[in-house]
């Protein structure tokens, strides 16, 4: 795991969010799959969560304008991009990866293949060279983040 994966993590975790209140979204998913660096961490979490922590810390708005709330590298919303499902479905659907609720690659895949900007497009191709590799995890490709 990457000392940038790590720190981020670290920061997730100070955060001291409750267990399923959220899902890690975004490409950490693919960090923490080993498939490529991350820089920064996206936490979607339920209406409960972010009811509670509008009122801890001040409430901004991502380059698409969506709410947000920034911790560092941390981006923590309350809802995600592409009509993905709403946030109780997403958070269901969380796998434990390394001790932590995380979004299937599955869906990473379809967010980004929905979202088709050029980073997108090639995680896209990172993800699916990793769900059919028959290394598993091991096997996949890395690729560093620009």
């Amino acid at each position: 795991m990457s000392a940038t994966l790590a720190q981020l993590l670290q920061e997730v975790r100070a955060l001291g969010l409750p267990a399923g209140e959220y899902v890690l979204a975004g490409s950490v998913p693919m960090g923490l799959a080993g498939l490529r660096a991350v820089n920064d961490a996206d936490v979607i979490v339920s209406d409960r969560l972010w009811k509670e922590l509008t009122r801890r810390y001040p409430v901004d708005h991502n380059a698409i304008g969506a709410p947000c709330i920034y911790t560092g590298r941390v981006e923590i919303l309350n809802s995600w991009y592409c009509h993905m499902g709403n946030v109780s479905e997403l958070i269901a659907q969380a796998e434990m990866v390394r001790g932590f609720p995380t979004l299937p690659l599955e869906w990473v895949r379809r967010w980004k293949l929905l979202s088709a900007r050029p980073k997108d497009l090639a995680d896209v191709e990172l993800i699916e060279a990793h769900l059919v590799s028959p290394h598993g995890r091991e096997g996949s490709p890395i690729r560093r983040a620009e």
